[in-house]
């Protein structure tokens, strides 16, 4: 993993350490109603092993049913990089969609993801497969 990557991971990670402090100071129906503003991550664990899984399948071909604020986008698309591979992501909040491009555009990786931003149940049948490696992360 390049430094540019690693640079937006902690970039990532101030806002999930952040964020979590911020979560466990609201009651349940707060969350629920602000849950959209929130990262929700897969986690770093969860994300190497996607990494390493990605990298070990040769996997070029790679979907994402939920890009959020891109987290996980990041991990797919350096895992990406080194198969030659791209990966397609599908978002329904176009604010979301933009955030991760822009962490996408710093981490260099930009050229390695497209996103489909709208309903994953209206995209799905648009998009050409096979795909190598999926994530539904809704």
């Amino acid at each position: 993993m390049d430094e540019a990557v690693r640079r937006v991971l902690s970039e990532y990670e101030g806002r999930i350490a952040a964020e979590t402090r911020l979560m466990q100071s609201v009651d349940v129906p707060q969350f629920i109603r602000r849950r959209d503003e929130f990262l929700l991550p897969i986690g770093p664990d969860t994300a190497q092993v996607l990494h390493i899984l990605i990298k070990s399948a040769m996997a070029r071909s790679i979907l994402e049913v939920g890009t959020s604020y891109g987290y996980s986008t990041l991990w797919l698309a350096d895992a990406a990089r080194h198969t030659d591979g791209r990966v397609v992501s599908l978002e329904l909040k176009d604010y979301k969609a933009r955030y991760a491009r822009e962490a996408l555009t710093r981490a260099g990786l930009a050229d390695r993801v497209t996103i489909h931003l709208g309903s994953a149940l209206a995209t799905l049948p648009e998009l050409k497969g096979p795909f190598d490696f999926v994530l539904i992360d809704l």
